[in-house]
């Protein structure tokens, strides 16, 4: 794995997953030294609710910290207030492959003795103002291989973590069947090679019909690759539901990583044509997503005031358009409840995401940005949703 990053992530020891949720669970494995059942971690409220789901399943206390409106990452001046006696981890999202604001984070666990983890999941080639690959100063980082990310291997993960960690310790072993290994990877090459292309947004619509119906039927494989679940109470991490990493997955990595460049300048592309097209219009709110770094554009978020009307208008005229993909996770129940996350609050709101694949020409980047200024110009929609931070975010 290390030749194949070609020093991206140089100094650090690179072990294959079946997924990134396998890597964060690996890590707390690594770190039993320093993580005891009842430790807390804090991490931002605006999240994967899986993260705090493994987190919680490994006897932790999710502890949600507000984000930066801007730019949808944990707010470095909300760690500290959530911080008690008890806390022993900060997880840090670059969400939607926008870099966090690293130093400041580092500045602040290094303050207060805290691990650093990284959740890379959406961010192969975000790196820092200084060029660096994010997850390659912290203590440990998983990165994502599934079929919605810049990098696809038809799924699969990778732990980052420093070199003198893994010489010592083992990675807990993960036994899925002969059946579920096919079907998990079968399923997601069956998915990309339907939904990954250039023409994805004239086919997505109809292919998640077809996995919706097959769920009704008792085949919930393909719906549970294209829609995971946006909040399941009752989800429990299993090691061994997922294919091992497998060998056909290495030189898909590598071929991909050779043009990652490439491919981040094309997602940049698209992100700024659309931008431009749509510069004039009150309604958008747009992030800053270069504010701590360089994004990999990888998903392309705006704030408007209703997007669930927006996304459905916009199925309406062939652009499929994404809500609800992350949620407020200090508000879900199972999660007690231990802070308050306005900015993370009004962001689950408000945001929706537009489509931002590197192959877009220009017809379909006109398209999705008439179609966008369309819904604006002939709908009387609710005053624009404010971007400035809001104050507080502090424990209840």
């Amino acid at each position: 794995m290390e030749s194949i990053w070609a020093g991206r992530l140089a100094g650090r020891r690179l072990l294959p997953t079946p997924t990134g949720r396998h890597a964060l669970w690996a890590f707390l494995a690594l770190r039993r030294d320093r993580l005891k059942p009842g430790d807390e971690v804090v991490l931002a409220g605006f999240n994967f609710y899986v993260i705090a789901a493994v987190l919680r399943q490994w006897g932790l206390t999710p502890v949600f910290a507000d984000i930066e409106p801007d730019t949808l990452c944990l707010d470095p001046r909300r760690i500290a207030q959530a911080v008690t006696g008890r806390t022993r981890l900060v997880v840090v999202t670059h969400m939607f492959g926008n870099p966090a604001d690293l130093p400041a984070i580092r500045a602040v666990c290094h303050r207060l003795g805290l691990l650093l983890f990284e959740d890379c999941a959406h961010a192969v080639g975000t790196t820092t103002a200084d060029g660096t690959q994010v997850g390659a100063e912290s203590d440990g980082a998983l990165f994502s291989f599934g079929i919605q990310k810049i990098v696809n291997t038809f799924g699969g993960g990778m732990l980052a973590v420093p070199e003198d960690l893994a010489a010592d310790n083992t990675l807990p072993g993960h036994h899925p069947s002969a059946v579920d290994a096919f079907l998990s990877v079968g399923s997601r090459a069956v998915a990309s090679a339907i939904t990954q292309t250039p023409v994805s947004d004239w086919t997505v619509q109809p292919v998640l019909r077809l996995s919706r119906a097959l769920a009704r039927h008792g085949h919930p494989g393909l719906s549970r690759t294209l829609e995971p679940a946006r909040n399941d109470p009752a989800y429990r991490f299993d090691p061994d539901s997922r294919s091992p990493y497998l060998n056909f997955m290495r030189p898909m990595l590598a071929a991909q990583l050779a043009r990652l460049d490439a491919n981040i300048r094309a997602r940049r592309a698209v992100r700024r044509q659309i931008r431009e097209r749509l510069a004039d219009v009150p309604e958008i709110r747009w992030l800053a997503e270069d504010r701590h770094g360089h994004s990999n554009a990888a998903y392309f978020g705006i704030r408007v005031p209703d997007p669930q009307e927006l996304a459905a208008f916009l199925r309406g005229r062939g652009v499929t358009a994404t809500t609800g993909d992350f949620r407020d996770c200090s508000r879900l129940p199972q999660f007690d409840g231990l802070a308050d996350c306005p900015n993370s609050r009004r962001t689950e709101t408000h945001l929706l995401r537009l489509p931002s694949h590197p192959t877009l020409g220009e017809r379909q980047i006109d398209r999705i940005s008439d179609a966008v200024r369309d819904f604006f110009t002939h709908h009387s929609p609710l005053p624009a949703p404010r971007l400035t931070a809001l104050h507080g975010g502090s424990r209840a």
